[in-house]
C-alpha cells in the first residue's frame, strides 16, 4: 500500500482554480481539477451554500452524501458576489495562474471583458 508521503503531485499541482459553479457540472468539474492537484477555491453565496450540499434523498446524519465525495480536495469560502466587497476580494483571488469554472452564465474579468462560460487565465500551456 502506497503512505500519503509516497505520493506526488498531480499534474495540475500549482494552478489555482476558483469554482463559481453550482449543482452537478461546475463541482463535478472542480473534483476532477482537485483530484489531478489544483488548488481548488469553492466560492458559495452567503447562507446557503452549494445546493450540493443538502442534495440528494440519501443522508447520512441529516447530512447529504453527495457534498463529500463532490468537495473532496477544495477549499469553500463565502463572497457575496452581489456586493462591491464580495466582487473586490474574488478579484484579489483572480491572479496570472488562476483558472475560472463556471458552467452557466459568463464569467467577466476585471479589465471588462468576458471570458465565456469557462474562463482561463494561465501561464500554464
Amino acid at each position: 500500500m502506497t503512505s500519503p508521503t509516497s505520493l506526488k503531485p498531480g499534474p495540475l499541482a500549482g494552478l489555482r482554480v476558483i469554482e463559481l459553479g453550482t449543482l452537478l457540472a461546475g463541482p463535478f468539474c472542480g473534483q476532477l481539477l482537485g483530484d489531478f492537484g489544483a488548488e481548488v477555491i469553492k466560492v458559495e453565496p452567503p447562507g446557503q451554500g452549494d445546493p450540493m450540499r443538502v442534495w440528494g434523498r440519501e443522508k447520512a446524519h441529516g447530512k447529504s452524501l453527495w457534498w463529500p465525495v463532490v468537495a473532496r480536495n477544495k477549499k469553500a469560502i463565502t463572497l457575496d458576489l452581489r456586493q462591491a466587497d464580495g466582487q473586490a476580494l474574488l478579484k484579489d483571488l483572480v491572479s496570472s495562474r488562476t483558472s475560472c469554472s463556471r458552467i452557466s452564465g459568463r464569467a467577466r474579468w476585471k479589465n471588462g471583458g468576458s471570458a465565456g462560460p469557462s474562463c482561463r487565465r494561465s501561464t500554464r500551456a
